[in-house]
């Protein structure tokens, strides 16, 4: 097999990307983007509220929706890494 072969080969590439990075990092990185994820609730709430004037309780459950599926969608793919 060739080298651009094994590259394309995911078991190697997780292999590679896990020697490379510690899993403290990855760890850290799932705590950083959890914590961009809330203030990006927190944003899209108020966004929401004054575009639509509707309450705010109304325009943070409209924006938990993403919010949560990307927050999922985040701990899945660092859980597929580990």
């Amino acid at each position: 097999m060739s080298k651009k072969g094994t590259m394309q080969n995911p078991d190697v590439m997780k292999t590679v990307m896990l020697a490379l990075i510690s899993k403290d990092l990855v760890y850290s990185n799932l705590i950083i983007n959890f914590a961009v994820t809330v203030w990006s609730l927190v944003i899209w709430s108020f966004a929401i509220k004054h575009a639509r004037e509707i309450e705010l309780k109304k325009a943070f459950i409209t924006a938990l929706i993403p919010a949560v599926l990307f927050g999922i969608y985040q701990v899945w793919l660092i859980i597929k890494l580990l």
